[in-house]
């Protein structure tokens, strides 16, 4: 087994695998060359752990849904020095661990974001590449996903929670990754490595189809959770940013937003009929 000294640990949200073959065929597939969590939403419960190359893949299956529940079960059980969150449609860079590990020795941020390549890029905005490395903005980490996002492994960072009222399948269906790492840069100092030590495969959106009233009321609700008072602002920014896709004015999709203001207050069971209800009044 993999020495508990100074380890790096792969994060990895996946479902329905059916099989510890169908696990091992995902490290090949994702080159794991070090320890790794499989949370694996797949209808069951139960945990083991697959010795694979000399390595332990701890498989957590959970018969949860939810991608937001995923990424907390994998932060919860994370283990060793460092750990990792990519996809299930990534492949790590031969050599990874060596750059993490080196990374983190040259600075003293507990999270760093290292950059991801899209290899194919859906019609739609995705990761862009962080070319300098340092202490980072807001604006260098704000428009990143999970994938990338390296931390020490410690019960503080551990503390940290991805919002499970957001992300597929709720109805707010986008935005998990947003708010956590809004959340995370307001107590944490987040450092921006140049280095790229992965890939992600993606031809098209797991969660994206087309603009319209969900999209745009679950942008007013992230808006509002993150930016309060000028959660109005954040629409108006991205309407100018994305005018050219939108095929609607601002007026409507700002009386949506407001929609997605108002569900701040309301259960997040009752969030479909409240929008429901709200869209009829319009």
């Amino acid at each position: 087994m993999e020495k508990l000294n100074k380890t790096v640990t792969i994060l990895v949200p996946t479902m329905n695998k059916k099989s510890d073959s169908e696990i091992i065929e995902l490290c090949k597939k994702m080159n794991i060359r070090t320890n790794a969590i499989i949370a694996n939403q797949c209808g069951k419960q139960s945990r083991s752990i697959i010795d694979y190359n000399g390595h332990s893949i701890l498989v957590i299956n959970s018969p949860d849904v939810g991608v937001s529940k995923n990424r907390n079960l994998l932060l919860k059980n994370a283990f060793g020095t460092y750990a990792f969150f990519m996809d299930d449609d990534g492949i790590m860079n031969d050599g990874y661990k060596n750059i993490i590990l080196k990374t983190f020795a040259e600075t003293d941020c507990e999270w760093v974001k290292f950059n991801i390549n899209i290899v194919e890029k859906a019609k739609r905005e995705t990761n862009t590449l962080c070319l300098k490395k340092g202490i980072a903005t807001y604006g260098m980490v704000s428009q990143y996903g999970m994938p990338g996002f390296a931390f020490a492994v410690n019960k503080d960072n551990q503390n940290f929670n991805f919002d499970e009222t957001v992300g597929t399948p709720n109805y707010l269906f986008h935005g998990e990754d947003s708010l956590f790492i809004h959340g995370l840069f307001k107590k944490k100092k987040i450092y921006c490595s140049d280095q790229i030590i992965g890939s992600i495969i993606q031809n098209e959106s797991s969660w994206f189809s087309t603009y319209g009233d969900q999209y745009y009321i679950t942008q007013g609700y992230l808006y509002k959770k993150m930016h309060g008072g000028l959660a109005w602002l954040y629409v108006l920014r991205m309407y100018l940013k994305k005018r050219t896709l939108f095929d609607t004015s601002f007026s409507y999709i700002y009386k949506r937003a407001k929609i997605g203001f108002k569900l701040i207050k309301i259960d997040p069971k009752n969030h479909l009929e409240f929008v429901q209800k709200e869209l009829k009044r319009l």
